[in-house]
């Protein structure tokens, strides 16, 4: 339903040589987020209900494509999935899937 994606130059850790970690796809739930809103009235917050990454290969590469697009949306949850791509790469090196809640009305959480 809703996708979007962000590439960008990523610094291999110490300015060493050789493949980077994961660790820079790990913040990246945020695109689930991103999706999940995209279904959701103005008024609602988004909250993550569950979280899985799977982690295939190692993140060579020095720009990434994270995409993220909606599965199904119900009232009240949302899942959503992501994949991560290093360079112009058509196989993903992660995928992720998340539950998203709806929620409205709480003291400080807001859309």
């Amino acid at each position: 339903m809703a996708g979007d994606g962000v590439a960008g130059p990523v610094t291999p850790p110490s300015g060493g040589e050789g493949p980077i970690t994961p660790d820079p796809v790990a913040p990246r739930p945020v695109r689930c987020g991103f999706a999940a809103f995209s279904v959701m009235p103005p008024e609602a917050a988004v909250l993550t209900a569950s979280y899985t990454i799977n982690l295939m290969a190692p993140a060579a590469g020095k720009r990434f494509t994270i995409t993220g697009e909606v599965v199904r949306a119900g009232r009240t949850l949302v899942v959503c999935r992501g994949e991560a791509f290093a360079d112009d790469g058509t196989r993903p090196f992660a995928v992720m899937q998340a539950t998203m809640t709806t929620l409205y009305n709480r003291p400080g959480i807001s859309g």
